[in-house]
């Protein structure tokens, strides 16, 4: 005959949980939320000189509003939108109203980049610095 005990104490349970290395899934929902935050970029129209400075608020929940300020004259325009992280290749989608908001983005060095390539062989690139 055989009898076993086994124990459940909460501190064996502490110990396993503080012991185990974190997986790819837990990896990925911590990196998923780096851009969680308050971004501000300006942006300079390379002919017209006109300078727009964009204010965005990107939230846990997979939403965004933001609002820009040029110096063309116009009132500030504002709009929302919503996010989603790309496992693989580690960035974020964002899709507004806006073209200097949409896009896809990478986390460089404490800033959100978004390079945007167009048709006739075009680019810019967006820089959001952390506020």
């Amino acid at each position: 005959m055989f009898v076993g005990i086994l124990s459940c104490s909460k501190d064996n349970t502490e110990d396993f949980i503080e012991n185990t290395p974190p997986t790819d899934e837990t990896v990925e929902e911590s990196a998923k939320y780096d851009i969680v935050g308050c971004w501000v970029a300006t942006y300079t129209w390379k002919y017209s000189g006109i300078v727009e400075t964009i204010t965005m608020d990107i939230n846990k929940d997979g939403t965004l509003s933001f609002i820009d300020v040029s110096t063309n004259g116009e009132d500030p325009f504002s709009g929302s939108g919503r996010w989603e992280y790309n496992h693989p290749n580690h960035n974020w989608t964002l899709s507004t109203n806006h073209s200097l908001v949409s896009g896809t983005y990478r986390f460089v060095s404490n800033q959100l980049i978004n390079a945007q390539y167009f048709d006739d062989g075009s680019s810019r690139t967006i820089i959001f610095d952390k506020q």
